[in-house]
């Protein structure tokens, strides 16, 4: 027996275009469509409305009993989930998700937080199932952590951030009320030393799943050391390469540094490594030196650059340190100011020093 679907949908035409446009999810879209195509006579059967929507014969069929039994409402229900329950609760993925979140996370592997879920929720989860949960649903993975010292003081580090304002500031009153004052006022340089030699640094790479990447390396370890010096604000930089550390090596980085900036007050930021603390040092005039905190090489963002450099020189095999020294050299050269800024310029240094401009 034909069903006469036009009449047994109470809505009028312009009802349901009106509805149709109101619903915010797709699936009460459908539905609401499934009605107007009958009601309007544009479709003449359920498998005809079926195609034109893209589902199943029975899906419409199914929409349309439920139209039945309790009218548009019924129909445009939000229907609850009733699969199974998640294996891992959520009150443990909240916790697994504040953990994970903390940059002192200890987890060195997936098994380690097996039994951190045992040991803190009494839940037993299989190994698969929380790797699933982390991995793929929480894009949590296994990543080489940025070294602090276990010496580092956070206070002083944090205090250093705080009160560089206000030493610059005290600093550009003393040269101004100076007999001799600077022309082109302060410079602010951040100032450190990093090791480069013939073996190889190895980093990452990138391959397919299931692919062991394979890296060529060399065990020579002839090195130099690159004395160097970034301004934040402008991205200049000065180096020079010494065969060692010491005293000596940085008295002639000073006195090179302040010749080629004779007109500025250059403020250097540096460690407080033993030569750089030397009482045979003497500080070349226009030139300031300040120490950040001990053990805190994350507030010099020279540090950056010096990764960055490194980084271009990985996987790189050297016949010797004169080849390495051009391919440095060659570097420094192309690596424009901009890009210095942007690697070098930290807010803090930044906002210290606009209010000294």
């Amino acid at each position: 027996m034909k069903v006469n679907y036009p009449e047994r949908i109470e809505e009028t035409v312009t009802e349901l275009k009106t509805i149709m446009s109101r619903e915010g999810t797709i699936t009460n879209r459908q539905k609401v469509q499934a009605l107007y195509l009958l009601k309007s006579g544009s479709s003449p059967s359920i498998t005809n409305v079926a195609e034109l929507l893209g589902v199943h014969r029975i899906t419409v069929q199914r929409w349309l009993k439920q139209y039945s039994e309790g009218g548009l409402s019924s129909l445009l229900k939000l229907r609850c989930s009733t699969g199974r329950p998640r294996v891992i609760p959520q009150e443990v993925i909240a916790g697994l998700s504040k953990k994970i979140s903390e940059e002192n996370c200890e987890f060195k592997s997936y098994k380690e937080i097996v039994v951190w879920v045992e040991d803190n929720y009494q839940v037993s989860v299989k190994y698969q199932t929380l790797h699933k949960q982390l991995h793929y649903r929480m894009k949590a993975k296994l990543k080489v952590p940025r070294p602090v010292s276990n010496k580092k003081d956070e206070l002083a580090a944090n205090e250093f951030k705080k009160k560089l304002e206000k030493l610059l500031k005290v600093l550009c009153w003393l040269e101004y009320a100076s007999p001799n004052p600077s022309k082109k006022g302060l410079k602010y340089w951040c100032q450190d030393e990093t090791r480069i030699g013939l073996k190889t640094i190895e980093r990452r790479k990138i391959t397919g799943c299931g692919i062991k990447p394979i890296g060529k390396v060399q065990w020579n370890f002839k090195a130099y050391y690159l004395y160097g010096a970034i301004a934040p604000q402008t991205g200049e930089s000065f180096g020079l390469e010494f065969s060692h550390l010491d005293s000596m090596c940085f008295q002639i980085f000073l006195d090179k540094l302040a010749a080629e900036y004779p007109e500025q007050l250059n403020v250097i930021q540096r460690d407080n490594g033993r030569f750089h603390l030397s009482s045979k040092l003497k500080i070349p005039e226009k030139v300031l030196l300040i120490f950040q905190p001990p053990y805190s090489p994350q507030l010099n963002p020279i540090e950056r650059v010096w990764h960055y450099i490194k980084q271009e020189l990985s996987w790189g095999i050297y016949d010797n340190l004169d080849a390495l020294k051009q391919k440095v050299r060659s570097f420094m050269e192309d690596l424009s100011t901009e890009k210095i800024a942007s690697l070098a310029g930290w807010d803090y240094i930044l906002s210290a020093l606009d209010t000294v401009a």
